[in-house]
This record gives structure tokens, C-alpha cells and sequence, in this order.
């Protein structure tokens, strides 16, 4: 009796342990910027599916899988069931894996301590990020540099690296990506550069959300097994976050016009006439161009010059032209290109009055204007006023002249047609021009129908593959799949705006801007986008992503008007 009551107390303890849900990490500690592998695993006693709801306090969820394992001893079957989550640890420090419920069973709670690398130990970061502002303490308006410096060491297998983002502001990568190489400590880096230029739209605190990286980088390890549930395989996820950026926007000062307000660090004005052998007369039209280059600011951020009326003449205004270049000592500098077109009326001097622009200079904290003289013309007459103030010719007298005796009045001069009329080729003539004209014609309205067919074609073409990109990224979107969704909006854009190495959401964002969408749109697009980045990298759970398919229509009539109004005839230059 006595052996029988301890075998059953020994087989109690084993019936539990097998209806449990265990779990497991793959690593503990866990250095800074290393993720970790948590393994879930239940048999088939315990029903339903987990709640990781509990693991969003300390850790980011980066990805997961599941799978069944069947196993057939002694022709008994017994099923387990695996889930396995790459989880991000949020800080340094203690962390506690909560117990994880499936169905009625938990997993035990698991300790996992964070710590940094010690290099006295010879522990280095795999990978790390460190991001950085020129000033913290702009103008509204104010170019704001942000740099970004990825260190990875190791062989990188895959990742990515997403972009700052700020409610409130406006954020443009300046050029492309550049790699170098750095040694820090003892462990050498391969290093991933972007450079930023932040604008604020309001004075007040300003928080700048880091960058962050999710990456793979080859370990050499190979999996547990053949189909190898749950494993990672030869690699090992590394993740990496910059540190957050608070900005202490000023508004401008108090002995700055709030209408002409324009930070920058440099403002030049040009200007030339056209033509270039320029002789002013009344009434043939020549143009005053002026150029506004201001280092410091995007050219959307540069407001039209206003000229006065000109006295004695009439001035038409061209639209402006704008880009945006890179500056010399770093940062944008914004061009303006204005034209007016200028026609004298009357002869004498034309004045064409001085340009001034007010800005502020960041460097040295003070107003400064740039301008530009105004400009004296002597105005000619027009050359059929000289032509009428000449003399008119003398008229010939029609009085006869006197006939002495014995002459005769002589013979009226004979009358000669240039063209022989009698002669019979110009009807032939004409009739072959006739022909000549009808054969011209027809095979140009030939060769304009062969041409507009294959036009035809690939507007066709185009517009399903519009519709075949919007149906995906809906699909994408129902179905809860981020990665799909950001590949299908980027296969969409690229498609609707013609732009082929379309790669980054902030891509869209920046031909968002440069046709002229509303503030509103360019803010709903720019959060929707960084949500779709960080649930594509498991950088969050939000879902808030899904609503971006609901943006395509929109976009679509902002191009489509944009389209519309460039196609319009511009108005005439003389006015009935």
C-alpha cells in the first residue's frame, strides 16, 4: 500500500506538467539591443489560443508564428502545439515575461534581466543608433539638421531602418543613404548614415520620435530541425531605437513683422532683364526676371514676391518657379524664379520699381534685408509712330504738258500682264496640289489613328493596373497584413505617379507635397504611413494603419486636378 500511494504522488505532479502550457527563452540575460525568442508550447489538453496582451507592458512584439507537432509512440498520438514570438525588451533592467493563459492553463512567469554591454567583458551592442539635432531651441519655421547614424556589427542578412517622425512638423530626408565604416572600442561597425531637415509649425514643445531598426543579422547557427518550428534559422534578430528629441520651438520675435516672417541664414536676390540686347520701345513686350535663393528654407515654404504697378506700362505676372537644392554649408536652400512681362505704352522713362525681402538671420539673431535697386529705361517710340511722322512724297501733277507746233501727242504705253493666261498647265497645276494636299491628309489622320492606339492600350493598362494595386492594398488591409499593405501602396504610388524607384512611405509623402496637396491630407497620409512602417516592423499593434487604403481616392482627385489645371490655357498676354 505504502509503494502504491508514492507512486501515485510521483505521477500526479507528471500528469500536471503535461496538461501545463510551458514556456521558454533563448537566451537570459539578454544584451542591449538583442531580441529575444520566447517559446510557447501546450499540448493538445490545453484549448484555445494565447493572450499575449500582457507582454505589450515591457516588450515589443516584432513577430510570431505557430505550429503542430505530431508525435506517434507505441502507436499512441500525442500533439503539441508551438507559438514563437521575437520580443523587443523596451528598457535596461529586470524584466518580468508575465504567465502566458491558454485556455485554463498558464505558462510560469519568466525573469529576464536587460543589461548594457560591457566592454571591459568584451560585450559590444550588435547594433545601435545614435540621433541627433543641430540646435534644440528653433524658431517656428527654422531648419532643424537631424542626423541619424546606424552601427551595425556583423553580417546584416536584412532589415530596416524607419524615419523620425513629429506631430507638428514638417520632415525631409536630405539625399541618399551613405555607409561607412567606424571602429568603436574594439569592435568595427558598419555604419549607415541619413541626414534630416525638420521645420516646426508652432512654437511650444516639440517631440521628435526616434528612428528605430529591425534587422537580421547571420549568426551561423542552423535550425533545431528539418522544418525547423519556430526557429530563426542562421540568423538572429538584432533592434536598435535613438534616443527621443524634445525641441523647444520660439516663436518669432517681438521686432519681427509676423507677415513677413522668413528664418533662414542667407537670402540673395538676383535679377536680369531678357533679351539680353534689350532697346525698350513702345509697345514690344521684355521680361524682368528675378531670382530668390534663401538658404534655410524649402521653396514651398517661400512666398510670391509682390511688385507695384509700373507707371506708363502694363506688367503681366508668370506663375513662379520653385525647387529646392542642397546648400553648401549643409541643410536646403529654397530658389525662387519670377517673371513679369513688361510692355511700354509711352515713350521716355520707364522706372521699374526696387524689390526688398525681410528676414531673419538665425546665425546672428537679428533682421536683415536683402534688395534690389529699382531700374531706369529709356523707352523708344515705336518704329510705325517714326514712320508717320516723316513727310508725306510728292504727288505727281496732272496737268499736260504743252505740245510745240509740229509735234504729235505721243502713243499711250503699251499694257503687259506679267502671267500668260492662255497657256494650259495651271489647271493640271492646280489640280495636282489638289491631290497632293488630299494624299498629305489622309496619311496624317493614318498616322495619328496608328499612333493613338497604342496610347490608347497602355492608358488601359495603367488604369487596371491602378485598380489591381487598390484592390490588393484593400485586401492588405482587411486582412490585417502590414507588409503586404506597404508593398501594395508603394506599387500603387509608384504606378499613379509615374515614379519607378518609389521605396519609402516618406517617398509618397514628398510627392505629396511637391503637387500641392492640403495641409490636412499631407498630415492624415504622413500618420497613417509611419503607423503602416512600424506595424510592417513590428514596432507596434496598432491598426490604425488600415484607414490608408481609405486615402487612395483622395489622392487620386488631388492628382487628377493638379493634372487638370496644368492642362488649362494660360490666359492671353494682351487682353481684349
Amino acid at each position: 500500500m505504502r509503494k502504491l500511494l508514492v507512486l501515485l504522488a510521483i505521477s500526479l505532479p507528471i500528469g500536471n506538467s503535461l496538461a501545463a502550457v510551458s514556456a521558454t527563452v533563448d537566451r537570459n540575460p539578454v544584451l542591449q539591443g538583442e531580441a529575444v525568442e520566447l517559446q510557447l508550447i501546450a499540448d493538445s489538453n490545453s484549448p484555445g489560443s494565447p493572450d499575449f496582451t500582457p507582454l505589450d507592458r515591457d516588450f515589443n512584439i516584432l513577430r510570431r508564428s505557430s505550429g503542430t507537432q505530431i508525435n506517434s509512440i507505441n502507436g499512441q498520438t500525442t500533439r503539441q502545439r508551438t507559438w514563437t514570438l521575437i520580443l523587443a525588451p523596451r528598457r535596461l533592467g529586470t524584466l518580468t515575461i508575465p504567465a502566458i493563459a491558454v485556455g485554463q492553463d498558464r505558462s510560469q512567469p519568466i525573469a529576464l534581466d536587460v543589461v548594457a554591454p560591457d566592454p571591459s567583458a568584451g560585450q559590444t551592442s550588435p547594433a545601435f543608433i545614435e540621433f541627433s539635432a543641430d540646435t534644440t531651441q528653433p524658431y517656428v519655421r527654422q531648419q532643424v539638421l537631424l542626423s541619424v547614424k546606424l552601427f551595425i556589427s556583423g553580417q546584416l542578412a536584412s532589415g530596416g531602418l524607419s524615419d523620425p517622425q513629429a506631430d507638428g512638423a514638417v520632415i525631409e530626408q536630405l539625399g541618399e543613404q551613405r555607409e561607412s565604416q567606424a571602429i568603436r572600442g574594439q569592435t568595427r561597425y558598419r555604419v549607415f548614415e541619413r541626414e534630416y531637415v525638420l521645420f516646426a509649425e508652432a512654437a511650444g514643445t516639440l517631440t521628435v520620435t526616434p528612428p528605430s531598426f529591425n534587422g537580421e543579422l547571420r549568426s551561423g547557427r542552423s535550425p533545431r530541425s528539418l522544418f525547423n518550428f519556430g526557429g530563426l534559422g542562421d540568423t538572429r534578430t538584432v533592434i536598435a531605437n535613438g534616443d527621443v528629441i524634445e525641441l523647444q520651438v520660439q516663436p518669432p520675435p517681438g521686432n519681427a513683422p509676423p507677415d513677413q516672417w522668413l528664418p533662414a541664414t542667407d537670402v540673395s536676390l538676383t535679377q536680369r532683364l531678357l533679351p539680353e540686347t534689350l532697346e525698350p520701345t513702345v509697345g514690344t513686350p521684355f521680361t524682368r526676371e528675378i531670382v530668390l535663393g534663401v538658404s534655410g528654407q524649402l521653396h514651398t515654404q517661400i512666398a510670391p514676391l509682390a511688385v507695384s504697378d509700373v507707371p506708363g506700362a502694363q506688367v503681366y505676372t508668370e506663375p513662379p518657379e520653385r525647387s529646392t537644392k542642397g546648400a553648401p554649408g549643409g541643410g536646403v536652400r529654397g530658389v525662387q524664379t519670377q517673371r513679369w512681362a513688361v510692355i511700354p505704352q509711352a515713350p521716355g522713362t520707364l522706372s521699374l520699381p526696387a524689390i526688398a525681402v525681410r528676414w531673419w538671420d538665425v546665425r546672428s539673431d537679428q533682421m536683415r534685408t536683402a534688395s534690389l535697386p529699382a531700374i531706369q529705361l529709356k523707352v523708344l517710340p515705336a518704329s510705325n509712330a517714326a514712320r508717320a511722322e516723316q513727310p508725306p512724297a510728292a504727288a505727281p501733277t496732272s496737268e499736260s504738258p504743252t505740245l510745240a507746233a509740229g509735234e504729235s501727242e505721243p502713243a499711250p504705253p503699251v499694257q503687259t500682264t506679267a502671267l500668260r493666261t492662255t497657256n494650259g498647265w495651271w489647271p493640271a497645276l492646280a489640280a495636282a496640289a489638289a491631290l497632293g494636299w488630299l494624299l498629305t491628309t489622309l496619311a496624317w489622320l493614318g498616322t495619328r489613328w496608328v499612333h493613338n492606339r497604342p496610347a490608347k492600350a497602355r492608358r488601359q493598362s495603367r488604369r487596371r493596373a491602378l485598380q489591381s494595386h487598390q484592390s490588393a492594398l484593400q485586401s492588405a488591409c482587411k486582412s490585417g497584413d502590414p507588409r503586404a499593405a506597404r508593398t501594395r501602396l508603394l506599387d500603387w504610388a509608384a504606378c499613379r505617379f509615374d515614379a519607378p524607384k518609389l521605396t519609402r512611405l516618406s517617398d509618397l509623402n514628398a510627392l505629396l507635397q511637391s503637387n500641392g496637396a492640403n495641409t490636412e491630407l499631407l498630415r492624415t497620409c504622413r500618420k497613417l504611413t509611419r503607423n503602416l512602417d512600424e506595424a510592417a516592423y513590428g514596432a507596434t499593434s496598432s491598426d490604425d494603419w488600415r484607414q490608408i487604403a481609405a486615402l487612395l481616392p483622395q489622392i487620386d482627385a488631388m492628382k487628377s486636378a493638379r493634372k487638370s489645371k496644368e492642362n488649362q490655357a494660360l490666359p492671353p498676354l494682351y487682353p481684349a
